[in-house]
């Protein structure tokens, strides 16, 4: 099987924090999404509403106490649902156009690391390809978080507990996806506090060869995110 090699775009400058928060933006606040990063520089978000790059708005962030508007511009969007494009999620790029306020240098501080929350096994928010499979069903998703232990998939689908398939993920820099086993555990419905619905699956009975393929690309991402900016 042919190594994964990690895109270059990950290698950023400025150092990012991958958090989740709700974000309103939009006409009155009426579109909603949420963080998936935020940095010095910039954030991004992914939302259901998307629009053309060059676009200047105002967007809300809530995170606990702390509400906060920022000015920003779209840079770059893209779906990165391909369940339903008539119902997708879509992911945007948004450059800040002021220095950064006070508050949202407070929600950058009281983060304890990138994409790493206090779970046993570190989970990095990462959109990554998946096809999901057995003899009854078959879903081309993307993953919402993923770790050593399990992936939080974006779905309108939510199988039953139980229910098992054959996870093939596609890694960045490889032709042929990493073929997993799993095992859905819990449903997670869509809530107005802007997190998308889906389902977590549980990674059962994997190959050792692809396992390791799989943790070799976890490492990676560990060692992004405890390494300082240049």
């Amino acid at each position: 099987m042919a190594e994964f090699t990690f895109p270059t775009a990950s290698r950023r400058r400025d150092f990012r924090l991958q958090s989740v928060f709700p974000v309103l933006w939009g006409d009155s606040h009426r579109a909603i999404g949420y963080t998936t990063n935020l940095s010095l520089k910039g954030f991004c978000i992914r939302t259901r509403q998307v629009v053309s790059p060059g676009l200047e708005n105002d967007f809300t962030i809530r995170a606990g106490d702390v509400e906060m508007t920022v000015r920003a511009r779209i840079s770059w969007s893209r779906q990165v649902q391909s369940e339903s494009s008539l119902n997708a999620w879509h992911e945007m790029g948004l450059e800040l156009l002021s220095t950064p306020s006070t508050d949202y240098l407070s929600i950058l501080s009281m983060q304890p690391g990138i994409g790493i929350d206090n779970r046993r096994a570190p989970r990095f928010i990462q959109t990554l390809r998946l096809t999901c499979w057995n003899a009854d069903l078959s879903l081309e998703l993307v993953s919402f978080d993923i770790s050593e232990g399990g992936i939080r998939v974006i779905s309108e689908q939510r199988p039953s507990s139980g229910t098992r398939f054959n996870v093939d993920v596609h890694l960045p820099g490889m032709d042929d996806p990493v073929s997993l086993v799993g095992q859905v555990v819990r449903a997670i419905p869509e809530t107005e506090e802007a997190e998308p619905g889906g389902f977590v699956i549980l990674l059962v009975d994997v190959n050792e060869e692809e396992r390791l393929v799989f943790l070799k690309y976890l490492r990676r991402l560990t060692e992004l995110a405890s390494s300082s900016p240049e």
